[in-house]
């Protein structure tokens, strides 16, 4: 069995009996199929064996317990925030996506970095006329290794940079902001995906107007903004709010999303493409 990049105990939250089963909506192939939660969301070999142990026993294990309290309406302290806040952000890169992100950004931090340190040996070259033939043959070396990276990549790098202390902006953000959590005590049920954790990409996490999803549970989906005048805790829904954040994560995924039973409504949905999101009130 391969590497979960989402969790199992957190799907378990969209099964039913404990994991037994699971609905999976592909939106790639069009197809959707009931599975056994160890058996989807992972990858063979998708993480060092280091990382793998680092998530199981750093970061999942401690959130586990907040994903607990919070699945079973039990108020959860600043430290387990702390903890939550950052699985959330190891959530944004762990992922499939997480790895696209970082070949799409390749490109330009090759050429960021590239005119850096040409700048840089350039001086040196003014400064010393006599290193002129060095600084050249360096900047073309770090041309021919940039190239090579803005192309493919090294997924060491992407390793790396999983851990939340990587991310420091983003534990905080997620931290400081008020969180509530909304519950659907109808028939009305929140899906999630391959890429659980939905934020404008427009507009960040740390502006006014920021908001975040994050489904924990079939029932339940944290609603975190930086709007203060609203209540903190659990706060009841309505089945137009749970499809405006099923919405926002389906268009988030990236190829799956999941759901513990099966409805007519929801391959369609997910088929769609493209969906219209607003900021929730």
């Amino acid at each position: 069995m391969g590497d979960h990049y989402v969790p199992q105990y957190y799907l378990k939250g969209f099964s039913q009996n404990e994991g037994k089963r699971i609905w999976i909506y592909d939106k790639t192939d069009g197809v959707k199929f009931p599975t056994q939660v160890k058996s989807i969301a992972n990858i063979t070999e998708f993480y060092s064996r280091e990382v793998e142990q680092y998530l199981a026993n750093t970061i999942e294990g401690p959130a586990n317990k907040v994903l607990m309290k919070i699945r079973q309406f039990e108020q959860i302290d600043q430290k387990d925030k702390e903890i939550l806040s950052e699985y959330m952000a190891v959530m944004i890169k762990r992922v499939p996506k997480g790895l696209q992100r970082l070949e799409e950004m390749a490109p330009s931090i090759s050429k960021e970095l590239f005119a850096e340190l040409s700048e840089e040996l350039s001086q040196i070259a003014l400064a010393m006329p006599e290193k002129k033939d060095v600084a050249e043959r360096r900047i073309t070396e770090i041309e021919a290794i940039l190239e090579r990276y803005s192309k493919d990549p090294p997924k060491e790098i992407w390793l790396e940079n999983i851990p939340p202390e990587r991310s420091p902006k983003v534990v905080a953000a997620l931290n400081g902001m008020i969180w509530r959590f909304l519950v659907s005590k109808n028939e009305s049920e929140f899906l999630t995906s391959d890429n659980p954790l939905f934020f404008f990409t427009s507009i960040g996490i740390g502006k006014p107007i920021s908001e975040v999803l994050f489904p924990v549970a079939k029932n339940i989906a944290l609603w975190a903004t930086w709007k203060t005048h609203l209540p903190e805790g659990f706060i009841n829904t309505t089945s137009e709010a749970v499809k405006e954040m099923n919405r926002r994560t389906a268009s988030y995924a990236t190829r799956y999303i999941f759901k513990a039973k099966d409805e007519d409504w929801v391959l369609p949905f997910v088929m769609k493409g493209s969906w219209k999101l607003h900021l929730y009130q």
